[in-house]
């Protein structure tokens, strides 16, 4: 069962009230959390997704991304230590993936807050287009638009970590569903999501912007592809999000592209997410809209057209 650490500072922050450690500790276990431990750890950024990567501050740096697999020979550069607490993930509580999602619970636990939160929606310019070609890979797609203050590397950090803890409990490890973010400053509507074959066609796959890569290649030899490959073993044909002047986004579920990758200082977000389950991608989107409004975003709707 995958663990994640939750900042004690950022859930300090949150609920606007710091609580003795020992409070925080019973309070999360109490709402059902299996707390590990609480730890100091290190974190260090990625060169090439600037993805912050934790580790215990008795270990050894960081040398390869959780987040692109970008992997070196020397330590990531050190960005900052933390406090945290550690908890083995719920399958069944995916809204406590997150710092956001633990501090709104723990906001009625604690009493400070009551009734139901709400979380409002506008509406986007934004259209994506189904092509039928990917009807028989991965069928369903749901997206959203997220602004947010200029993206800080703390709030990179806890969008990457939403990202891929919901793979794991939503999405069963990115077979039902799986999740892209985008930088929409980078897009030129409308988007497209479509099918290309695996050899005829290439893009940068994130962590590794001196190269294009073939689908066929980034299964092979991408750190996420190898991965992941299995998801996509048995097509002839593989996904990919693309905007109207041939820019990719993503091919879905392995790699976003590095064109495309939010960065410090990002403030309007596209997201998507792709899967074989109705069910898991709906709630893998709300989720994630939910826990970035509580990060002083807003979410705006998306049209999306299929081919019926």
């Amino acid at each position: 069962m995958p663990v994640v650490t939750i900042s004690i500072k950022q859930l300090s922050h949150l609920l606007k009230k710091e609580y003795p450690m020992e409070t925080i500790v019973e309070s999360l276990e109490q709402l059902g959390c299996d707390v590990e431990d609480t730890v100091e750890i290190n974190l260090y950024s990625c060169p090439v997704c600037s993805g912050l990567n934790d580790k215990l501050s008795t270990e050894e740096g960081a040398r390869r991304c959780t987040f692109c697999g970008h992997e070196q020979e020397t330590d990531f550069e050190k960005y900052a230590s933390d406090g945290v607490v550690r908890l083995d993930l719920l399958a069944n509580r995916p809204d406590l993936f997150n710092v956001t999602g633990l501090s709104r619970a723990l906001k009625g636990y604690l009493g400070l807050e009551e009734g139901m939160p709400g979380f409002n929606c506008g509406k986007s310019d934004v259209l994506v287009n189904v092509d039928p070609s990917v009807l028989d890979i991965r069928p369903y797609i749901v997206c959203a638009v997220i602004n947010l203050p200029p993206v800080d590397q703390t709030v990179l950090r806890e969008l990457m970590k939403m990202q891929e803890n919901l793979h794991w409990g939503v999405g069963r490890d990115r077979k039902l569903a799986s999740i892209g973010i985008y930088d929409m400053s980078t897009l030129t509507l409308p988007i497209t999501y479509k099918s290309v074959s695996p050899t005829n066609f290439k893009f940068h796959a994130l962590g590794v912007p001196q190269r294009e890569m073939t689908p066929q290649e980034i299964l092979k030899e991408h750190p996420k592809g190898t991965a992941y490959a299995h998801l996509l073993e048995t097509f002839d044909h593989y996904p990919l999000l693309m905007d109207s002047k041939g820019l990719t986004l993503s091919m879905p579920p392995i790699i976003n592209s590095e064109e495309t990758k939010v960065r410090v200082g990002s403030s309007r977000l596209f997201v998507d997410v792709t899967g074989i389950g109705e069910q898991a991608v709906t709630d893998a989107l709300n989720i994630l809209c939910c826990s970035v409004v509580e990060l002083g975003g807003t979410v705006e709707t998306v049209e999306i057209r299929f081919p019926d």
